[in-house]
């Protein structure tokens, strides 16, 4: 019964407010079984919740209608390009192919909330192109922020864009699972900074003039213990070489970072990797996708969590209370 909102201590004395959060939490769990749905149901009875649930089932009844009778119409031939618009647009207001300019994508709003919770917090800027996340986040009252951008050019911009700046700390280093080398393919034009990765296959490089380069790999971890610094924030955009950045950070990551910020699109299908995939590194954490100007709760294991186009995945470490009121409150 936890999982929608009413305790089980709470079952031996609800409150009219406890009842109703749960029947309209259990309103909103999708895909149970008619034997599941009937066992909660039975337990909110038991629990003296009897005229909630009577409302909760004649609700639950009106809106699977409704709901079948529009999925039927959709359904039809000529809900074809109804249905493809709704869809494309209801993602959207998930946080999936959101804008990618700051403003609208929700970063910063993010920052703009997360900041004013996080009292001067320690970040790490990786894939930091230019340093527009590490600029916001000085001005935002980071204490220091460590920004990492292998391509030479886009390093030579970062630099110089962020040199009067001596909390921004620039490394000329990709970050990964492992520390040594790996090659690097980068756009002849530098204003296609952004499609610059470690494998041409799964961004469009391949179709422009680029050059290919040997570049040093360095890890979350052996930063954070070279620098001896405890970090706050992390923000990943990495082009597909999100998960192995997390796979470097064990010991980063038990530290318990407040917000780990992380991109998901196109790269990760070539690449193989679900959501659950980075649920799994992440221990401890809620997932949520950023929408324009709040967040949507992700649930690894549902059909709509892996899908492989643009978005900005959070992380929120359950011990962040303050943080996660703020956000999602």
């Amino acid at each position: 019964m936890e999982r929608f909102g009413l305790p089980h201590a709470a079952c031996h004395a609800p409150s009219l407010w406890a009842c109703e959060v749960a029947a309209d939490n259990l309103m909103e769990v999708e895909n149970v079984s008619s034997v599941a749905q009937s066992s909660w149901i039975a337990t909110l009875r038991g629990a003296g919740c009897g005229r909630q649930v009577t409302g909760l089932v004649e609700r639950m009844k009106f809106r699977k209608t409704v709901i079948d009778q529009v999925a039927n119409l959709l359904g039809g031939k000529s809900g074809a390009r109804i249905s493809d618009g709704l869809a494309k647009t209801g993602l959207r207001g998930l946080g999936v192919n959101i804008d990618h300019e700051f403003e609208k994508s929700g970063e910063a709003w993010l920052m703009e909330r997360t900041f004013s919770v996080l009292r001067s917090p320690v970040c790490a800027d990786i894939g930091a192109n230019v340093g527009e996340f590490s600029l916001r986040a000085r001005k935002l009252g980071a204490a220091k922020v460590l920004a990492f951008e292998p391509a030479p050019e886009t390093f030579r911009l970062l630099t110089a864009n962020t040199a009067k700046d001596h909390a921004i700390l620039c490394r000329n280093d990709a970050v990964g699972e492992k520390e040594g080398e790996t090659s690097f393919f980068i756009p002849d034009d530098v204003a296609d900074s952004t499609l610059a990765s470690r494998d041409m296959a799964i961004t469009a490089i391949a179709s422009r003039p680029f050059s290919k380069i040997t570049v040093p790999v360095t890890t979350l971890d052996a930063v954070a213990d070279a620098e001896n610094v405890r970090f706050d924030i992390l923000k990943i955009d990495v082009e597909g070489y999100e998960l192995d950045v997390l796979l470097g950070a064990r010991a980063v990551i038990s530290a318990q970072p407040a917000l780990i910020q992380f991109e998901f699109n196109s790269h990760h299908m070539h690449r193989r990797h679900t959501m659950l995939d980075f649920a799994q590194q992440l221990p401890g954490y809620a997932l949520y996708r950023l929408a324009h100007s709040s967040l949507r709760r992700l649930d690894p294991g549902h059909y709509l969590s892996t899908i492989y186009t643009y978005q900005n995945i959070i992380a929120i470490h359950e011990r962040a209370d303050e943080l996660s009121n703020r956000l999602t409150g």
